[in-house]
């Protein structure tokens, strides 16, 4: 197996490699740059959509000149013959258009981890993700975007080795740890209008509203008494995973995709108003 992926995301090789052959390709800052730049173009891509003519004429140009197909670099992944590998994965946030005729016998897979926002979709799009023999979808209400190819969905997890339980005494009473959308953001709407009224009306609470990560996160989950998720747009995200891997109360809003996991009032509590 063939695995692409930013370096952050060298614990999923690590499972990987404890059944099958592993070998990886590490983004550098080169592709990273390119990644901009799809990113970027996707958004373009985004704004202009639902004008027919003007997008496949847009499409063309950006897939022509801003996104153009990228070779695999053989000497960062050490692979000693090509034609051994059977499956190449390809993990989102990579968003490149690689030329994978180097691999004749290996499927093709990606796993899209974030397509909610037009511009996230527009970009892996344009990266040429429907090309694609296998496409995983974090989402499952967002598969039939990927229709063209086969799909799956394939939901987040957590890290075993990071996302644990740690005795610390507790510093906040509720904890939020993610974005404060925007007043013009509309999907994060509810998310923001929620999380003022928990500052409003709770003021004898010690309360957690920011942003942190990796370990640092993990210690904010651990001193809090009750951890609190808001989806962005109904959908199983990756706080829920973070959260339960630390042992700690979560307490969520009502997704469909929630329940096909976990248990109401087992493993976590769900509100819906």
């Amino acid at each position: 197996v063939l695995l692409i992926m930013m370096p952050n995301q060298l614990s999923i090789a690590n499972v990987f490699a404890k059944y099958v052959n592993t070998f990886v390709y590490a983004i550098g800052n080169e592709e990273l740059s390119r990644i901009k730049i799809t990113n970027y173009s996707g958004r373009i891509f985004n704004k202009f959509s639902n004008h027919k003519v003007m997008s496949s004429v847009l499409f063309k140009v950006l897939r022509s000149f801003a996104v153009r197909k990228v070779s695999v670099k053989p000497n960062y992944w050490q692979v000693p013959d090509p034609n051994l590998i059977d499956l190449v994965l390809v993990l989102d946030p990579i968003r490149i258009n690689f030329d994978f005729r180097l691999f004749k016998n290996a499927v093709k897979a990606y796993w899209s981890q974030d397509c909610i926002h037009g511009g996230d979709y527009y970009s892996q799009v344009l990266a040429g993700v429907l090309d694609y023999d296998i496409v995983f979808c974090a989402h499952r209400q967002y598969m039939h975007r990927f229709s063209s190819t086969k799909v799956f969905w394939l939901p987040y997890a957590c890290d075993p080795q990071l996302h644990k339980r740690i005795i610390l005494p507790f510093k906040y009473d509720v904890a939020f740890i993610g974005n404060m959308p925007s007043s013009k953001s509309k999907i994060g709407k509810l998310r923001r209008e929620l999380l003022a009224q928990l500052l409003e009306k709770l003021t004898n609470h010690k309360i957690f509203i920011g942003k942190a990560w990796q370990h640092d996160m993990v210690k904010l989950y651990n001193s809090s008494r009750l951890v609190l998720n808001i989806s962005r747009s109904r959908e199983l995200n990756m706080r829920v995973f973070e959260v339960l891997g630390c042992g700690r109360p979560l307490l969520t809003d009502y997704v469909d995709e929630i329940t096909d996991i976990f248990k109401n009032k087992e493993h976590l509590a769900m509100y819906s108003s």
